[in-house]
């Protein structure tokens, strides 16, 4: 016969043993609770009840240990899969170092520098020869026009380049807006830095 709640707590977590600490930990808060906030009641309603007395009830409406044991290890084995971590894939030392080969963003964001790369090879070599050409040619009849034809070229090239690297919106959010995000939450990195 259990006599105080320290017992019954004692005796409860002997038939838990085993189990995730965290649902032990889980079972002895709940029971405590509920049989030191049932003794409490039961203890202010009667007089000259001793806890012993007091909790015999209340342990037979709760539960003896062994029985709240088996509810809480079927209800481990209920939810341990919903609530486990995913497991993740064990990179070795050279899997992680190339494991930027498999990653199609990474591919992507390299196809991306090149096209950079290529793009601003050309519009600096268009502005060094349009600026050098509208400069020679200004003293002409001919230079105001050439300068206008070189500015306006400028600017659709500038908005072009835009239009080619740039999307107006990701997912509904402006550019600027979540890019930000992307880089606050650190998603942008590569596979061997996420598998850490």
């Amino acid at each position: 016969m259990i006599m105080s709640v320290e017992e019954y707590l004692e005796k409860l977590r002997g038939a838990l043993r085993g189990c995730d600490p965290a649902l032990i930990q889980d079972a002895l808060a709940d029971a405590e609770e509920h049989l030191r906030n049932s003794l409490e009641s039961a203890m202010s309603g009667s007089t000259g009840a001793t806890e012993a007395d007091a909790l015999r009830p209340i342990i037979e409406k709760y539960g003896t240990p062994e029985e709240v044991a088996s509810a809480y290890r079927e209800m481990e084995i209920r939810f341990a899969p919903s609530f486990a971590a995913p497991r993740r894939k064990q990179w070795s030392s050279w899997s992680q170092f190339f494991a930027i080969l498999t990653d199609s963003r990474a591919w992507g964001s390299f196809l991306y520098l090149l096209l950079g790369l290529l793009t601003g090879c050309f519009y600096g070599l268009w502005t060094l020869f349009g600026t050098g050409l509208s400069v020679i040619s200004l003293p002409l009849v001919i230079g105001l026009p050439v300068l206008g034809v070189f500015l306006l070229s400028v600017r659709a090239k500038g908005t072009g380049r835009g239009r080619l690297s740039l999307p107006k919106t990701v997912g509904g959010i402006s550019w600027c807006a979540s890019s930000a995000r992307m880089y606050r939450a650190n998603r942008i990195t590569c596979p061997s830095r996420r598998a850490r």
